[in-house]
């Protein structure tokens, strides 16, 4: 998704939010995702772990395999657009920070089958 919001606005970054207190992380994940990508998935396995740290944040980032269930990808609250990408699309789209290293890493490359 195209980040409609700051850190990042304009960049491309998977969707993502908040963990609100008490919700264990894949309800987050869902919800995020329905919020954002206007679809339903089941959540699979942690792929990835990052910490990112700014000026005016610090997020520790989870990234799950996620399948859709449901729905028709579009544009949701945080998103300024959104689109499916494959592996030769990426070159030359605006990244948010740690996109790039997620997209090398080895268990990230062999999920999406792109090695």
């Amino acid at each position: 998704m195209q980040r409609q919001h700051q850190p990042q606005a304009g960049c491309w970054a998977l969707a993502g939010g908040h963990v609100e207190f008490g919700e264990p992380v894949k309800d987050a994940l869902k919800r995020e995702i329905q919020e954002e990508l206007m679809v339903t998935v089941s959540v699979g396995v942690l792929l990835y772990v990052a910490e990112l740290i700014g000026q005016d944040y610090h997020f520790v980032v989870l990234d799950y395999a996620a399948e859709v269930q449901s729905g028709e990808l579009r544009a949701g609250s945080d998103a300024a657009a959104m689109r499916w990408y494959g592996k030769g699309d990426l070159e030359g789209l605006p990244l948010a920070e740690g996109m790039v290293q997620f997209f090398q890493h080895p268990d990230v490359v062999r999920f999406l089958e792109w090695g």
